[in-house]
């Protein structure tokens, strides 16, 4: 009987755990805050918007959800009047991504409610350290993974070139901005070209958006 060779079963082992990689948590989590803190709607990657009647279930849900670096969250409004509950939701919430390293991104106070939750959202995620390299990067639509690396930036193209929304949001997961690096950071920087020219061919708008912090 043959026996196989060790560096040969090696690969095998290595192509078995590659297989078995998953990419990380990205969640698309879109939240309007309204009426003091009650009626606050959430839709999770792309589900329907739920709505939630108190701050204090709210909150709990927010909880449950167990929010972690790789998801973001898009804000419809992001109430400031001091005193207002739903401006201490608001801080709430930013101080609770803040503590779970997850993105925070505001799109547009006046934006209705079908545009916060029907708008198509493209999100990456990359190293806390390192956000440009596209080897190391995953690419998802309304946080469904569509791969790593350049092939998933080339499915994300894909995608793009079949959607039939005039604009599109390409957010990314919270990275380490005091290491140096800027606030519009991206891992395909060296291929906007190509996405521009699909976006282009397809009279869609990328709408850029930074993060809150």
């Amino acid at each position: 009987m043959k026996l196989i060779r060790f560096s040969t079963l090696l690969a095998v082992l290595g192509l078995f755990v590659l297989g078995c990689q998953t990419s990380p948590s990205a969640r698309v989590i879109r939240i309007k805050i309204q009426d003091g803190g009650t009626n606050c709607q959430i839709s999770v990657s792309g589900d329907k918007p739920r709505l939630y009647a108190s701050v204090a279930e709210f909150r709990e849900h927010i909880v449950q959800l167990r929010i972690q670096h790789g998801d973001l969250i898009v804000l419809g409004h992001f109430p400031t009047a001091e005193g207002d509950r739903s401006a201490v939701l608001a801080d709430w919430l930013a101080r609770y991504c803040q503590s779970n390293a997850v993105a925070l991104y505001l799109y547009k106070v006046d934006h209705s409610d079908s545009e916060l939750f029907g708008i198509p959202i493209f999100n990456w995620t990359a190293p806390f350290n390192d956000p440009r390299t596209l080897s190391t990067a995953f690419f998802f639509y309304n946080g469904t993974a569509l791969g790593g690396g350049g092939r998933g930036f080339n499915e994300m193209l894909r995608l793009i070139s079949k959607i039939k929304y005039p604009r599109i949001l390409v957010l990314g997961n919270l990275y380490n901005e005091d290491s140096g690096f800027g606030s519009s950071e991206c891992p395909y920087e060296k291929q906007q070209n190509a996405l521009d020219q699909v976006l282009k061919a397809g009279g869609i708008r990328q709408v850029i958006i930074d993060p809150l912090f």
